[in-house]
């Protein structure tokens, strides 16, 4: 994701083949997005600690999808949680649309 003013990333999401990546922020931060569940169907930020900071409870209905958003205790604050919930979101659309359609987009 770019600043719109100056161009400059402002933070990288990379996914690998599994869905699983990491969100790693233009200070260095890094947070993994990992399931939340054994079956791989909630998703979640985990801090370098390992510890959950955002968990996503994706809920899928006819051609919607909506997801009841979490945060833990210790949230990290603006703009890091806004960057969060953006990438973690468009990763759940991608997902969605790869299972309608049986196309994996490139991420």
């Amino acid at each position: 994701i770019q600043e719109k003013a100056t161009g400059n990333p402002i933070c990288y999401f990379h996914l690998d083949w599994s869905g699983k990546g990491w969100l790693i922020l233009e200070d260095g931060q890094k947070f993994d997005w990992l399931p939340g569940d054994r079956w791989g169907l909630d998703w979640q930020f985990n801090d370098s600690a390992r510890i959950p900071v955002l968990h996503f409870q994706p809920r899928k209905k006819w051609l919607t999808i909506s997801a009841q958003i979490r945060v833990a205790d210790e949230i990290p604050g603006e703009p890091t949680l806004s960057l969060m919930v953006l990438s973690g979101w468009f990763n759940l659309l991608l997902s969605a649309e790869r299972r309608q359609t049986g196309i994996s987009p490139n991420p």
